[in-house]
């Protein structure tokens, strides 16, 4: 009787062993495919993020109505890899005075004039602002009137008088290189 009892208890070690030990290589396993997995869809965020487009959140007022804090946008980051900045367009750019993303409209490229004139900028000769709606109180630290050179881009903030941008050196110009993306959802 204890023989048999000592062959039930030494089959049952044996098999909570073999079980376990089965338990263990299919939960690493289970385990090795999670990470491969993740680690996969870790790859495919940070190249979406860094070469196709990005989600940001709005913060600040220099581009509003268009754009109000909080507001989340879209970059499209491929867009002027095939196309070339365009007047009107919104684009995301960095700077080395400010981290982070920058967001502002073009309003002039290589070649065109920007003045100022009692409260109103003009980009060659036409009023980008109507002073009776958007008087523009602040005409930044460049001198006037002012040529854009070939390579660049003046920018400005829809909400002229809350706004830092191309008028300003701390953004001054901005570079093809520097631009990140054109803004394609608001």
């Amino acid at each position: 009787m204890a023989a048999l009892i000592y062959a039930e208890i030494a089959a049952s070690d044996s098999f909570r062993r073999i079980f376990l030990s089965k338990f263990f290589i299919n939960l690493n396993k289970s385990l090795q495919i999670v990470a491969k997995d993740l680690f996969i869809a870790i790859i495919i965020v940070f190249l979406i993020i860094n070469f196709i487009g990005q989600f940001l959140q709005v913060k600040g007022q220099s581009m509003e109505p268009t754009l109000r804090e909080g507001n989340f946008i879209l970059i499209n980051k491929l867009y002027y890899r095939f196309n070339e900045p365009q007047v009107d367009d919104i684009i995301s750019f960095s700077t080395q005075s400010m981290s982070g993303h920058i967001v502002k409209r073009i309003i002039a490229v290589e070649g065109d004039t920007i003045e100022y004139f009692s409260g109103t900028l003009y980009v060659n000769g036409l009023p980008i602002n109507d002073p009776d709606i958007h008087f523009a109180r602040k005409r930044g630290d460049i001198d006037y009137p002012f040529i854009v050179p070939e390579g660049y881009f003046f920018t400005l903030g829809d909400n002229l008088n809350n706004s830092i941008d191309s008028r300003y050196e701390q953004i001054g110009l901005v570079e093809k290189k520097q631009i990140n993306g054109k803004i394609i959802m608001y």
